[in-house]
């Protein structure tokens, strides 16, 4: 049997967090949702997650918050920044933020599974 790979989704939107659970549901991933940043920023650390799907807009803290915990850890994950908050497909940036992918919502499911299955080395 093959590795089950963990993916965190920071996403206070229920019905986008669904669509990305359906959308991965065919890869080899557990989907984990934390709905605000501050709930990320504790279960990130907890799951030690293979990729993140961070929103930027969030309804307590900035989705910065969150990568400057992820930028910060060991062995930090990959992380695809799906949010409407971009311009041109690149994020509105902040410092030396390490951001893998960059996607722009609304999302087409199929480009989703192919980067976070091109993060997860899956191809």
């Amino acid at each position: 049997m093959g590795s089950i790979y963990h993916v965190v989704s920071v996403e206070d939107d229920g019905g986008i967090f669904d669509l990305i659970e359906a959308t991965l549901r065919s890869l080899p991933v557990k989907c984990h949702h934390a709905r605000t940043g501050q709930e990320a920023l504790r279960v990130i650390p907890e799951i030690k997650p293979d990729v993140v799907v961070l929103d930027i807009g969030l309804p307590d803290i900035r989705g910065w918050e969150v990568l400057d915990l992820l930028n910060a850890m060991d062995e930090h994950p990959d992380v695809l920044v799906l949010s409407a908050l971009v311009e041109g497909g690149r994020p509105l940036t902040r410092g030396k933020a390490i951001i893998d992918k960059v996607m722009t919502k609304p999302f087409i499911p199929a480009e989703l599974r192919h980067n976070v299955s091109e993060l997860l080395g899956l191809g």
